[in-house]
């Protein structure tokens, strides 16, 4: 990993599952998700975390790399963020995103922001489903497609907007060692 251990995926099957917990679930419009990805491969989807849509309601969060770029859309009123700027194979890289109540996304690649996305209209990511990492999914409980190929290490998931110095602060900390130095997470 980046930082001792990462999960590996081998871009075919492999996800982790965090069944339904409200403080996982319970993100609105101020969130920020952060993770040090190393791709195998950038063609097509790669997910890196989703909380799983709420079938009865399509609510939920999903942060990916789709043919290289970084998306992140919010599933209570669909809307999408997607950064111009391509995420390389091969190395580690530190990744984050922060949606704002306006419905601004933010994205940054190794600490440095690249695009801002404005949106006029967006919906909460509540959700009382599982939330994976690695995979996506359907019907909210089973992952079943856009798999990770490659690694991931220090996932940060925020109840608030990050930083720049934030975000910064979490690249260059472990998450072990970040929890007396980096905001509180839910």
């Amino acid at each position: 990993g980046k930082y001792g251990n990462a999960l590996s995926f081998d871009g075919v099957n492999d996800y982790v599952n965090i069944p339904a917990n409200s403080s996982v679930g319970n993100l609105t419009s101020n969130l920020t998700i952060s993770a040090w990805v190393f791709l195998n491969d950038i063609t097509g989807v790669r997910t890196i975390w989703e909380t799983a849509e709420s079938p009865s309601s399509n609510l939920g969060l999903s942060f990916k790399v789709i043919d290289g770029r970084l998306w992140l859309a919010t599933k209570g009123v669909i809307v999408y963020f997607s950064l111009t700027a391509t995420v390389p194979t091969g190395v580690w890289v530190h990744v984050a995103a922060v949606l704002d109540s306006g419905f601004d996304a933010t994205f940054f690649v190794d600490g440095v922001q690249k695009d801002t996305i404005t949106h006029t209209v967006g919906g909460n990511a509540n959700t009382t489903q599982a939330t994976f990492i690695g995979a996506a999914t359907d019907n909210g409980t089973t992952p079943v497609r856009y798999w990770m190929n490659g690694r991931i290490d220090n996932v940060r998931i925020y109840n608030r907007s990050l930083t720049p110095a934030e975000i910064q602060s979490d690249m260059n900390t472990a998450v072990g060692a970040a929890d007396t130095q980096a905001p509180t997470a839910p």
